[in-house]
C-alpha cells in the first residue's frame, strides 16, 4: 500500500511538471499543527485528547490557483497509559548499566491534498484556499533508543479530510499559512496547522 502512494505521488509530480513546466511553481516548507482526538478513541488507546505534529510539506502550484501539497511528519501523544521497563545499557570498557526507563507515544503521518485558491486582494498578497486530502497516521507506544523493550500499537486513525486556510504572500517567494484540517469520519476531530514555505519558480 504504501510503494503504491509513493509511486502514485511520483507520478503525478513527473506529470505536472513535463506539462505544465511554464506554468509551475513549487516550493518547499515546514509545519507544526494542533490535532484534536476523539475524547472515546483518545481513552480507549490511553492518550490524551489532543497531540502536537511537526513536519516538512512540498507543493506545487499550477496557474497560482490550482495546487498539490504532500507532506511528512512527526505526530507527539500525551501518554496517559505509559508503562516502565528495565533498560541494560551495554558498555565496552564499563560495568553495563541498568536504569528504568518510561514509554512514550510517538507517531507518524503522510498526506496529500488538492485544493483552488483565489486572490483577495489586486495585490496578490492574501489568497483564500480550500482542498481535500487523505492523511495517514501511524502511531506506537515504546521506550525510545531501545531496541529490545516492549511496544504497544495506538490504534489512531486519520483519513479523509476537508480544509480551509489563508495565505499571505510575505515576499514574492515566501508564503505563511494558517489552515483547519476537519476530519468528518477519523479518529482525530481537526487539526489546526500554521506553515511557512519557500517558492521556486
Amino acid at each position: 500500500m504504501n510503494l503504491k502512494f509513493i509511486t502514485f505521488i511520483s507520478t503525478m509530480l513527473l506529470l505536472c511538471q513535463q506539462g505544465f513546466a511554464g506554468n509551475l511553481s513549487h516550493g518547499l516548507g515546514g509545519f507544526t499543527d494542533y490535532l484534536i482526538i476523539n475524547d472515546a478513541k483518545a481513552e480507549k488507546e490511553g492518550v490524551g485528547d489532543d497531540a502536537f505534529g511537526l513536519g516538512i510539506a512540498y507543493t506545487l502550484i499550477l496557474k497560482e490557483h490550482y495546487f498539490l501539497t504532500i507532506g511528512l511528519g512527526g505526530i507527539f501523544f500525551d501518554d496517559k497509559d505509559e508503562f516502565k521497563q528495565v533498560v541494560k545499557e551495554e558498555r565496552i570498557f564499563r560495568s553495563d548499566r541498568f536504569s528504568t526507563e518510561s514509554s512514550d507515544v510517538i507517531g507518524g503521518s503522510a498526506s496529500v491534498e488538492l485544493g483552488l485558491r483565489a486572490a483577495l486582494n489586486q495585490s496578490k498578497k492574501i489568497f483564500a484556499a480550500g482542498s481535500v486530502g487523505y492523511r495517514y497516521i501511524g502511531a506506537e507506544r515504546e521506550i525510545s533508543n531501545c531496541i529490545d523493550c516492549d511496544d504497544e500499537t495506538v490504534d489512531i486513525d486519520g483519513g479523509l479530510f476537508l480544509k480551509p486556510s489563508l495565505n499571505y504572500m510575505f515576499s514574492d517567494i515566501v508564503q505563511g499559512s494558517v489552515g483547519y484540517q476537519f476530519f468528518p469520519n477519523s479518529d482525530v476531530e481537526g487539526a489546526i496547522m500554521i506553515a511557512v514555505d519557500v517558492f521556486l519558480k
